[in-house]
């Protein structure tokens, strides 16, 4: 969130006992919290209250919906577009994003205009608010959907009712933590969310109820986000691999190593490990190795220590414009990462913008937690309380037993922990014998085809 005011202190000192006290204070923390701010009396009485200053608003023929400021949150969120499209079939409906999100959304079909101007992950710069007071001011919307905790509602200086959506959407989520078995995967909250909250104002009922719904090759229909992607960067794609001498699609591993948090980044000496199990598997042909943005320069201290003998087995994808990066990702047999924005571009459904090419969408989507909540961030084919990739291939997730994860690890940026317990107890050798079973099992398949 803002970690300002009294929830910022709230939250400082918390961390300061978790650091003391690692395991008792969390669940001590959870418990109440959960039993009283995540109470139904209180989810009640917000949603009722921006239920409130909804009806207020006098009309909805033109909505921005403003999306929190990662690739990640922008992406999983798509869906609630659908929902706002089926309650407002004839409204003008845009979507505002980071600028790289804008690259694999530009071509949203439930949006009538998507506009990248976030320019930095976190809270967003001058510039930033000053490219949406000119889309303001360049258009008379009916209301502002404001999604991010990040953007307070007083720098919009919009004449327009600013709706703070994320604060009752919270509030639904902190009561899903309280049902044991139930999915609170973001990508199906959000619009769920978005059905009840808006019913009431709606022109129309819904008519989907999970979000987009498309039709995939060979007949069967998936539902889940969607990253769009040009020709030229699927050409540009499969240029890079051919340079690399890997024309062959079977076997190639995509390792993510970045993150925006070190309480959500798997740490290097785990990482060096998961990288030499991949590099010695006779089954991974090659691992491409993205170049980081938040932490720079880790693919090379990585390559660095690896065995010289096993470096060849490693490429190092340059930092490349988003859709091309998608694009090698849907080259991939396997996606290993931690929790962050690639892992939601591998997750998605991959389609061609001009629809003259069909993508493979057949990569294994593997990713490794530490402090955030899987449940909320993660797919998982083999769990009913999860949901699994928009891919043709299974998707897993590996949960650290951290002693210290709580509710509040949600909010990863406004973490300031002074000893990084999220990955504590994590096995990479469970992670690795995964990725090489999976790629066993498809050698397998080609070869009795």
């Amino acid at each position: 969130m803002t970690n300002e005011g009294l929830s910022g202190i709230g939250l400082g000192i918390l961390d300061r006992l978790t650091d003391v006290f690692p395991t008792k204070v969390p669940r001590i923390f959870q418990s109440l919290f959960l039993r009283t701010v995540g109470s139904p009396i209180v989810d009640r009485w917000i949603f009722k209250m921006h239920q409130r200053r909804l009806r207020k608003v006098p009309s909805f023929e033109r909505l921005l919906v403003v999306a929190d400021v990662g690739i990640g949150d922008a992406l999983i969120v798509q869906r609630s577009l659908s929902v706002l499209r089926s309650l407002f079939p004839s409204s003008r409906i845009d979507y505002v994003c980071s600028k790289t999100a804008g690259e694999i959304l530009l071509s949203l079909p439930a949006a009538d205009h998507v506009y990248p101007l976030f320019d930095r992950h976190g809270t967003p710069s001058g510039q930033s608010y000053r490219a949406i007071w000119e889309l303001l001011d360049a258009v008379e919307y009916s209301a502002l959907l404001n999604l991010s905790p990040f953007l307070d509602s007083r720098i919009f200086r919009a004449s327009v009712p600013v709706l703070d959506i994320y604060i009752p959407l919270a509030s639904q989520i902190v009561r899903l933590w309280r049902t044991p078995g139930e999915k609170r995967h973001i990508s199906i909250a959000v619009p769920q969310f978005f059905e009840k909250f808006f019913s009431s104002v709606s022109v129309r009922q819904p008519a989907l109820a999970a979000g987009d719904h498309f039709p995939a090759p060979g007949g069967e229909v998936l539902a889940g986000n969607v990253v769009y992607i040009p020709e030229a960067s699927i050409d540009a794609a499969e240029e890079f691999l051919m340079r690399k001498g890997l024309g062959s699609l079977n076997g190639i591993v995509f390792f993510s190593p970045d993150a925006t948090s070190v309480y959500s980044m798997i740490p290097f000496t785990m990482q060096v490990e998961l990288l030499r199990s991949l590099a010695e598997n006779d089954m991974v042909a090659s691992i491409l190795v993205g170049a980081a943005y938040a932490q720079k320069g880790i693919e090379h201290r990585l390559m660095d220590a690896l065995p010289a003998r096993l470096r060849n087995r490693v490429i190092i994808v340059p930092h490349i414009p988003l859709p091309e990066y998608a694009a090698l990702l849907d080259a991939s047999e396997v996606f290993l990462s931690g929790d962050g924005g690639p892992s939601h571009v591998a997750a998605a459904w991959k389609q061609s913008c001009e629809g003259m090419r069909t993508l493979r969408n057949r990569t294994a989507v593997f990713t490794v937690f530490g402090g955030t909540d899987s449940r909320m961030y993660g797919y998982d084919s083999y769990r009913d309380d999860y949901v699994a990739a928009s891919q043709r291939a299974p998707s897993r997730v590996f949960d650290a037993p951290a002693p210290c994860r709580n509710i509040t690890c949600v909010d990863k940026l406004g973490k300031s922990c002074r000893e990084v317990r999220c990955f504590a107890g994590l096995r990479t050798e469970s992670v690795s014998r995964a990725v090489s079973e999976y790629l066993a099992s498809l050698s397998r398949m080609r070869h009795s085809a």
